[in-house]
């Protein structure tokens, strides 16, 4: 393996839109963890879209209900105890969508490319720095193989409290939201709908 191979790896996802294509599959998601309504969709990320991609990279995974919040993911690939250890952490729920605030042709749940921003909520704060990660790590194992590593992951659908995250990224991508951040939020409705369940999980393609 070279470091050029893999970074170029990395920038063919990137530039021949597969990034856009993933990251569109998930802004679309409508995971507002500030509308009591969102549950759902909040677990259909973890469960549907994040679960399956960590799976095709050798990742074991498990869904956590949570008490004070949205659900939480933990994911766990160890191959040697004694190898490096590195922890990436994301948030997977967006503010509110907001959907008549955002000006005639583009939606809070949908991909908008202008230029060089891309537009949709979560691109930028969480969904696009967690996608590059993992399109990094993909990028990283398809070059040098699987022993190698020891990579902890966490996705956390919840805003407060948040970790810092540690992560190496071989390359970044460009973006922007449409809307700043809104200041408002909502209290998690004390009645919790069922845990997610990783059983309808589907196969996300590899890069």
């Amino acid at each position: 393996m070279s470091r050029a191979a893999a970074i170029g790896r990395a920038q063919a996802y990137f530039d021949d839109g597969s990034f856009v294509a993933d990251l569109r599959r998930r802004v679309a998601i409508p995971s507002s963890s500030q509308e009591p309504g969102r549950t759902d969709a909040l677990c259909s990320y973890l469960r549907d879209e994040i679960a399956p991609a960590l799976a095709l990279l050798g990742f074991t995974n498990h869904i956590l209900d949570n008490p004070l919040g949205p659900p939480i993911l933990v994911a766990e690939r160890l191959e040697d105890p004694a190898a490096l250890t590195v922890l990436i952490y994301g948030h997977g729920d967006t503010v509110r969508g907001l959907d008549q605030l955002w000006r005639t042709g583009i939606s809070p749940w949908s991909i908008a490319i202008e230029g060089d921003r891309i537009y949709g909520r979560g691109t930028a704060d969480n969904k696009g720095q967690h996608s590059i990660n993992m399109a990094a790590l993909a990028a990283v194992l398809s070059e040098r193989g699987p022993a190698w590593l020891q990579r902890q992951g966490a996705d956390r659908d919840g805003r407060g409290g948040q970790l810092h995250r540690v992560a190496g990224v071989l390359r970044s991508a460009q973006g922007g939201t449409a809307q700043s951040r809104s200041s408002l939020r909502l209290r998690w409705p004390a009645h919790r709908a069922r845990p997610c369940s990783l059983a309808r999980a589907a196969p996300i393609r590899s890069i």
